[in-house]
């Protein structure tokens, strides 16, 4: 299920809680061009895999998970930021490398979902570095 509503409806996104398929987590994502797309993804997934893979957003996810690359750097929202485990040193010190880092950045591969992550909302930064090159 994957459906884009306008950017002024950014409020409605996931601010009522609908009821996911069993095995699956309703996630939220801003774009980089401020577009809400609103999709499930399997339990179990990092968010990475979800917003690349299942809703096919643009993420390059180039070390395809491997914690390198810093292209999977996201923006959880504030609330959510809190609720997600901590991020550990070594996803710190992509980060301090990464583009346009704020106070709620993450590498959404390190971030597995978890049925407790039903509406989790992330926004996309409009510049990521490829931190392999």
């Amino acid at each position: 299920m994957f459906r884009l509503a306008v950017p002024r409806l950014a409020a409605l996104c996931c601010a009522r809680r609908a009821y996911s398929t069993p095995g699956k987590v309703k996630v939220c994502v801003t774009t980089q061009d401020g577009t809400q797309a609103e999709f499930e993804a399997p339990v179990g997934v990092n968010l990475m895999t979800a917003v690349r893979d299942v809703a096919q957003l643009e993420m390059q996810g180039a070390c395809d998970g491997c914690m390198v690359c810093g292209t999977c750097h996201v923006y959880l929202s504030k609330a959510w930021y809190e609720k997600v485990p901590e991020a550990d040193d070594d996803e710190l010190d992509i980060l301090d490398k990464s583009l346009e880092v704020q106070d709620t950045s993450r590498l959404a591969c390190q971030i597995n979902l978890t049925s407790d992550m039903d509406g989790i909302e992330v926004t996309l930064p409009k510049k990521v570095a490829n931190l392999m090159m």
